[in-house]
């Protein structure tokens, strides 16, 4: 069974996905962010910003793959399990529609059915960016609910999770799953 746990930028994903991990479940974790690493160790002095508004299909695309190979790769090591995602490949729709870009990646259609629930974070109240996360607190709530608009897009139903803690917000999916 594979769960993709979305929400916007600084909503608590990776977070609980941790929490999912430390708990024994499987997990795939957030490949742009990898992706994004990467570029950084190669280049350190990178404007990911800039690379990623001059990039934004490209890398999206790359995303794309990426997560459907840790998908993949997680499920084959784990049959039967309930695996969780720290984002689906629905996500990066809500990256292109932001920057204008109307062409959807034609994995979405081929793969968008592969989860079987989606559950969505709502909002933090803080917002802290780091070294990967870097837009701010306005451009992540508006994708928030651009990722929202993506998912109900797509015909794919979210379980809303309301703003409580983690160890609740874990709590409440796996009570839900």
């Amino acid at each position: 069974m594979l769960i993709g746990i979305t929400g916007g930028t600084g909503s608590g994903k990776t977070t609980v996905i941790k929490s999912l991990e430390s708990l024994g479940y499987p997990v795939v974790h957030e490949a742009a962010r990898k992706i994004i690493e990467e570029k950084l160790l190669l280049n350190p002095d990178l404007n990911i910003l800039e690379y990623l508004t001059n990039n934004r299909y490209e890398f999206q695309k790359e995303v794309i793959k990426r997560q459907i190979e840790h998908e993949n790769k997680v499920l084959k090591e784990n049959p039967r399990r309930t695996i969780f995602c720290d984002r689906t490949i629905i996500d990066s729709l809500a990256f292109l529609v932001l920057d204008g870009i109307d062409k959807i990646p034609e994995e979405i259609n081929l793969y968008k059915n592969r989860y079987d629930k989606v559950f969505c974070l709502e909002p933090l109240n803080v917002y802290v960016n780091d070294e990967i996360r870097k837009e701010d607190f306005n451009t992540a709530r508006k994708l928030h609910y651009l990722n929202i608009k993506c998912y109900e897009k797509q015909g794919i139903n979210l379980i809303r999770v309301p703003r409580m803690s983690v160890d609740d917000r874990v709590e409440f999916i796996i009570k839900n799953v």
